[in-house]
């Protein structure tokens, strides 16, 4: 009976997200009892302003270290970041998985930063309004340093005309689908929000329910990165030419990286997460 009840929520969540967020809610979280569930999901697909051409993408290793523990600084994001944090944490130590990895050579926003062992590189959505910010390190295992000194400041100074330089490179990124789940009720209740989901709720604002409560709290995030975009990449000379383009500086994404989601007119970070396995 509880799959039955959970299955009309799971068929509305899959028509509204095209399918992409599946099984947020489990069948056990649903039963005669459940009075509402507050569902936060949120789904990503941006399309490039110059796409990269899927004749130019191959498999490749990506290189892979072993998991750490989440850093705090990185928490400290989520006060600047409405949305959410995405993750990917299933790796082995010291081995490596081939990935498809894209290929695209144009000019790029870029800072190379040798104190702090990594570079970043910009890469516009088709608005203009939004871009993909790749911290990458130096190391294939300097990903958790980076995440310790890392803060909203330090991210915009990294990221600052200042910083940030004009380049002509060959961008090597996986394809990435990313998709996390995460109960928030208990976090919700140790923010202090423990009248929602009791019977001492008052919600007489959005129902005339007697008593009505909140049962569970469930957020969900996907989100895709391909080779989609609005402009064709150049296809003359050596900015355009995969294959004869091995002058231009490498921008290598091929181990575990930070990646942030900006909302350039305000430096918002809309979304971030880390990448450890594509």
């Amino acid at each position: 009976m509880q799959t039955r009840q959970a299955m009309p929520c799971h068929s509305l969540l899959c028509f509204l997200f095209t399918g992409q967020i599946k099984n947020l809610l489990v069948s056990s979280s649903i039963d005669f009892g459940t009075m509402m569930v507050f569902i936060n999901t949120i789904y990503f697909k941006g399309i490039w302003k110059t796409a990269f051409n899927t004749e130019d993408t191959q498999e490749m290793p990506f290189r892979m270290t072993k998991v750490g523990t989440r850093a705090p600084q990185l928490e400290k994001f989520k006060k600047n970041c409405p949305l959410l944090t995405l993750s990917r944490a299933s790796v082995l130590q010291q081995e490596s998985k081939p990935v498809q990895m894209m290929c695209l050579n144009d000019t790029f926003n870029v800072a190379m930063l040798p104190a702090e062992k990594m570079k970043i590189l910009e890469l516009p959505y088709t608005s203009g309004l939004l871009s993909m910010l790749v911290l990458l390190p130096d190391e294939v295992s300097g990903l958790e340093r980076i995440e310790k000194t890392i803060n909203f400041e330090k991210l915009r100074e990294w990221t600052s005309t200042n910083a940030m330089e004009k380049k002509s490179m060959k961008v090597y990124l996986p394809r990435m689908k990313i998709e996390e789940k995460y109960n928030l009720t208990s976090i919700l209740m140790a923010l202090g929000m423990t009248d929602l989901f009791s019977r001492s709720a008052n919600l007489t604002g959005i129902s005339s329910v007697d008593n009505l409560m909140i049962s569970d709290a469930v957020h969900g995030a996907f989100m895709e990165v391909n080779e989609e975009g609005t402009e064709a990449a150049g296809s003359t000379g050596a900015i355009g030419n995969i294959k004869h383009s091995l002058e231009l500086e490498e921008f290598r994404a091929d181990h575990p990286f930070l990646f942030f989601i900006r909302f350039n007119p305000t430096n918002v970070i809309l979304l971030f997460g880390r990448c450890r396995s594509p």
